[in-house]
């Protein structure tokens, strides 16, 4: 299959799942929204989600902004490090600095190429943190390390969400056309963040947040969508 073919089924690809990247996004902020119902369970989290935006762009200008990109550039090129890694790839570079970074590896795919737009890497790192306190702590891990995780996690979320925000509006990204091109690219990116959040709010809130019904909503979201034209007709 030459370049070029590629390319176009990549974008035939991309326009196809348009709409259910964006009713799953959709249906991943409804289940956000949903946990509003009940505070009392999940108000760290929000409060985490919150206060990082409200801090981020309050200290915007005033010495942070070059420590906060080092370090999104840092999980960002590490990120695509592991993914390859775990990919069988072989890694010949990793080079990270304030105005940017680059990973050298013998082979690269779709999944290397956009992990770090999609996998929130901090987050990772505080659910980590979190099991191996709760391992060692074991019946000494009280209520406030649940909330403080909680906390910590909603702000490496809404840490994620902001400069992979920023990173794809005001950066010509080079991931994007390794992985197939713009849009195709932008529509797993949504896809993936949208497939993320749900997860981790299941994970979190079992009982808040159902995964059957958020499907059904995005499914439904994209039959109304394909079937417009239909409608319209008729």
């Amino acid at each position: 299959m030459t370049r070029r073919l590629r390319g176009l089924l990549k974008l035939a690809i991309g326009l196809a799942l348009a709409p259910t990247a964006a009713a799953t996004l959709a249906a991943a902020a409804k289940a956000l929204a949903g946990l509003l119902q009940r505070p009392h369970d999940s108000q760290y989290f929000l409060i985490g989600c919150v206060a990082y935006p409200v801090a981020h762009y309050a200290t915007t200008g005033l010495g942070f902004d070059g420590p906060r990109r080092f370090l999104y550039i840092f999980a960002h090129e590490l990120t695509h490090a592991i993914v390859a890694w775990a990919s069988g790839y072989r890694i010949h570079a990793f080079v990270v600095g304030k105005d940017g970074g680059h990973v050298d590896m013998n082979k690269s795919n779709v999944f290397v190429a956009l992990a770090p737009y999609v996998l929130p890497l901090y987050a990772l790192i505080v659910v980590l943190a979190y099991r191996l306190w709760l391992w060692q702590a074991g019946a000494k891990a009280g209520v406030l390390a649940h909330e403080v995780f909680l906390l910590c996690l909603g702000a490496a979320l809404a840490f994620h969400w902001i400069f992979t925000w920023s990173a794809l509006w005001t950066v010509d990204q080079p991931d994007l056309a390794l992985a197939g091109g713009t849009l195709f690219s932008l529509v797993l990116i949504v896809f993936g963040n949208g497939l993320v959040v749900l997860a981790a709010l299941k994970c979190l809130f079992p009982k808040l947040v159902n995964l059957e019904e958020s499907a059904r909503w995005a499914l439904h979201a994209t039959a109304w969508f394909w079937s417009a034209p239909f409608r319209w007709v008729h």
